[in-house]
C-alpha cells in the first residue's frame, strides 16, 4: 500500500504577480503567475482552481499552506494571508507557513542573486 503524497499549496501576491505552486513530496507539479492588476479578489480563485486541475489534485487533498510575507506590497500580502488562512480554517489543515517571498523569485540554480523590485 502507497502512502499518498504530501500535497501542499503555495500562495505569495506580495507583488504586481500572483503565484499558486502545488508540490507533492517537494516538487513542484503545476503553477499559475499572473499578473493580477490589483483584481485578486476576482482573478486569484479561478487560477487557484486551474493550478488544481493541473496537477490532478482536489482541494481537500492539500496537506500544508505556505504563504509568502513579504517584502512587498501590504495589501498583496494580506488578501495572500487572507486566503492561505481561509482555506486552511476550511480544509482543516494544521499547518500555515510563512515565507520570505523573495524565495519565489530565485531562478533553479546554485549561488547568489539578486532581486530588483519596484518599491512604490
Amino acid at each position: 500500500m502507497t502512502t499518498p503524497p504530501f500535497t501542499r499549496l503555495i500562495i505569495d501576491t506580495s507583488s504586481e504577480y500572483s503565484l499558486i505552486g502545488i508540490a507533492q513530496n517537494g516538487k513542484i507539479v503545476s503553477s499559475q503567475i499572473a499578473i493580477h492588476s490589483n483584481q485578486l479578489s476576482k482573478e486569484f480563485i479561478p487560477s487557484l482552481q486551474i493550478a488544481l486541475q493541473e496537477a490532478h489534485v482536489a482541494l481537500s487533498e492539500i496537506n500544508e499552506i505556505s504563504v509568502g510575507i513579504g517584502p512587498g506590497s501590504y495589501t498583496g500580502t494580506r488578501v495572500g494571508v487572507a486566503i492561505g488562512k481561509s482555506l486552511a480554517f476550511a480544509l482543516k489543515t494544521p499547518v500555515l507557513r510563512g515565507f520570505c517571498s523573495l524565495l519565489a523569485l530565485l531562478p533553479p540554480l546554485k549561488g547568489s542573486f539578486a532581486v530588483v523590485m519596484p518599491s512604490k
